[in-house]
């Protein structure tokens, strides 16, 4: 069963026995508790899902006896027609014909032309609340589409606010905030120049002691406070944004980084720069970068 590190850590801490590779065969009850009869399973090579593949050990079942049984197989939707309807044949098909499925949601059209749209669990492969937020966010961004100039224009216009290599979209690129002006290059930390900053701890979450958890439903999790927010989104190296640092022009060895009066609109001379690259290397946060030039 897939699991976060972090949980599995919890529930060890709390004293918590986890049985691996048993498979309930049946419930049956015996007084007020209940037998669950479970089989030995063993991994036999990869699934279709890249995931182990279980399959029966070879030995007899055997029962352990239980006062309660939680079902935690996952969630699936309710009715068969609350399912995404399956993608429309690829030979001769417009690829803008509904349904249209998207990475993290899909889009159909119902009775009279109206729109319905699938996300979530329902259209994601991992199953967590940031893939849920993200379907949303595609969903609004495809129904603004679609209602303003029709299903034809969903992928194009989508492809104008992608943020790095995968399927990240960016609501501000796409209401034509300032994000629209950068590149849709994600910074690696690799691109960082540490030597400009200062190491700071990560927040650690302050969490209920072991004792208050196993005795109580309360919230693990306790809040932090307002201060300590604000530290944590302060360890931000704010990547590839310029903060008018001036390293560009500091370092400059043919004085070609230019600026506006008020300090700002930093801009390169290309009739003096010789393309040394020290100002992308002196960039603390790779807001600049060094290429061919783009031919016109």
């Amino acid at each position: 069963m897939p699991a976060f590190d972090k949980e599995i850590k919890s529930a060890l801490e709390e004293g918590v026995e986890l049985r691996e590779l048993l498979a309930p065969v049946q419930i049956t009850t015996k007084g007020s508790d209940c037998m669950l009869t479970v089989q030995q399973m063993k991994v036999a090579g990869v699934d279709r899902d890249g995931r182990g593949g279980i399959i029966a050990a070879g030995t007899s079942p055997v029962e352990i006896s239980v006062q309660r049984i939680f079902v935690a197989t996952g969630a699936a939707a309710a009715m068969a027609w609350h399912e995404p309807p399956p993608a429309a044949a690829a030979e001769g098909q417009h690829p803008a014909a509904l349904p249209l499925h998207l990475s993290h949601c899909t889009l159909h059209q119902g009775q009279h032309g109206t729109p319905i749209i699938y996300g979530g669990d329902l259209t994601t492969a991992d199953k967590n609340v940031t893939q849920a937020i993200a379907s949303g966010k595609q969903a609004a961004m495809v129904l603004d589409t679609f209602f303003q100039n029709g299903a034809a224009t969903v992928r194009e216009r989508l492809a104008t606010c992608l943020v790095g290599a995968g399927p990240a979209l960016s609501m501000e690129m796409y209401m034509h905030g300032l994000r629209k002006e950068r590149k849709p290059h994600i910074v690696s930390y690799q691109e960082i120049n540490t030597d400009y900053f200062q190491f700071e701890p990560r927040v650690v979450q302050p969490r209920l002691l072991i004792e208050e958890r196993t005795s109580s439903f309360d919230e693990i999790e306790m809040k932090i406070s307002a201060t300590t927010a604000m530290r944590e989104a302060g360890r931000c190296f704010n990547c590839g944004i310029c903060n008018d640092c001036d390293n560009c022009f500091l370092f400059c060895p043919d004085v070609c980084i230019l600026r506006g009066r008020d300090m700002t609109a930093r801009h390169i001379n290309y009739d003096y720069c010789k393309g040394c690259g020290l100002c992308v290397v002196e960039c603390p946060r790779n807001a600049m970068i060094l290429g061919e030039e783009e031919k016109l």
